[in-house]
């Protein structure tokens, strides 16, 4: 095969994995593609040479993004830049909106193809971004059937190959082994509190969680919490809020979907946690708490009436959400006791869950995107 270059671009922790998973599918298929653009650690390790690692940068929230203007300014001179000089034949954008799509608008008066791999929540906000993405984007890949839909009926290419998260998070029947590792007795119930992957989330979520256990454990005694650490933030953001918090709890760095599988019920974070835990079909509660700046901002644009993703694509909810002002311990701990002594709620639950499951489609998600994509670099 004829040499080809691709222009990647990640700008979020996620995107960065998914791009290298991405990007070896690809060179599976066609072992010549050279890749260059923004990213991080894992989209460096994949084999593209990074012109900046944007990723590291962890930009969050609008105020985030105002304060970074310039420096964004500066970056997407640069990749303009090394576009020119380097001239690929085809661009990946991977979610990332608010530089892409004016990434995307460069590209497409250069005439390079541009394909969006992970699609932007529109269907929640900024719905008016559907007429950039119609205009510069001549591939659209998603991870939901709902999202296909949306595009299509707006005439924008688009293809959906399923969700990646299938192939990651698999059902483990490790729990004797893992209370024997983690030295404690048999308890009556694991529940596992996943507080986000941010520090940010950790510190707004984590301490209601925890008093939520704490609540949770008067009216159901004899638990055994799971904090599920994200692997590159510190142990002492999580180990410093369990100071005069009752009960038994555990900070885990590793086995995160062992002890996930292994779990009875979990309090989660609003995002793709929720869709791990329904494909191991756990049942949960969902939080999500931003800064009262943004929350006022996502408010006026959202257009949903969910968070959670896993409400989002069974389309109606399944699963109590508890979001900013209404995230009370107290209320969080008795839903989940009232589900747990409740075994028709617990089956109904585990039910829907299966349903989520069964709509993100089938393994094999990257290599799916990536032969659409070697046919679109031709």
């Amino acid at each position: 095969m004829v040499a080809k270059k691709i222009v990647v671009v990640a700008g979020e922790l996620s995107g960065d994995n998914h791009g290298a998973s991405l990007v070896e599918s690809i060179k599976k298929l066609h072992p010549g593609v050279s890749f260059f653009g923004l990213g991080g650690g894992s989209l460096n390790a994949s084999g593209v040479e990074l012109i900046a690692n944007i990723v590291d940068l962890a930009i969050v929230g609008f105020a985030d993004v105002f304060k970074s203007f310039f420096y964004f300014q500066k970056i997407l001179k640069k990749t303009l830049a090394a576009v020119d000089e380097k001239k690929p034949e085809l661009a990946i954008l991977i979610d990332y909106p608010g530089f892409n799509l004016l990434l995307a608008k460069e590209l497409k008066k250069r005439g390079i193809r541009v394909v969006y791999f992970i699609s932007p929540q529109i269907w929640a906000w900024h719905f008016g971004r559907i007429h950039k993405i119609k205009k510069y984007i001549d591939l659209m890949i998603v991870f939901f059937h709902f999202e296909e839909s949306i595009y299509k009926s707006h005439g924008i290419n688009c293809a959906f190959v399923g969700h990646p998260i299938i192939d990651i998070a698999k059902k483990t029947n490790k729990k004797d082994a893992l209370l024997s590792a983690f030295s404690v007795g048999k308890p009556e119930r694991i529940i596992s509190l996943l507080p986000g992957s941010r520090k940010r989330e950790v510190e707004a979520l984590l301490p209601h969680m925890l008093s939520a256990a704490d609540h949770l454990e008067k009216f159901l005694p004899g638990n055994l919490f799971l904090i599920l650490k994200a692997p590159h933030l510190d142990k002492d953001i999580y180990t410093r809020h369990l100071f005069g918090i009752r009960g038994s709890f555990k900070v885990i760095e590793d086995k995160y979907y062992e002890c996930l599988s292994a779990s009875d019920f979990a309090f989660v974070a609003s995002g793709t946690a929720t869709l791990e835990t329904a494909i191991l079909n756990v049942p949960m509660v969902i939080l999500y708490k931003v800064s009262f700046v943004n929350a006022l901002l996502i408010r006026a644009l959202i257009r949903v009436p969910y968070v959670g993703l896993v409400n989002l694509v069974r389309g109606k909810k399944i699963i109590a959400e508890f979001l900013q002002s209404d995230i009370k311990p107290d209320l969080i701990a008795k839903t989940a006791a009232d589900i747990l002594n409740n075994h028709t709620a617990l089956a109904d639950i585990k039910g829907e869950l299966s349903l989520v499951r069964a709509s993100l489609g089938e393994g094999g998600s990257y290599d799916r995107a990536a032969r659409l994509i070697v046919e679109a670099l031709g």
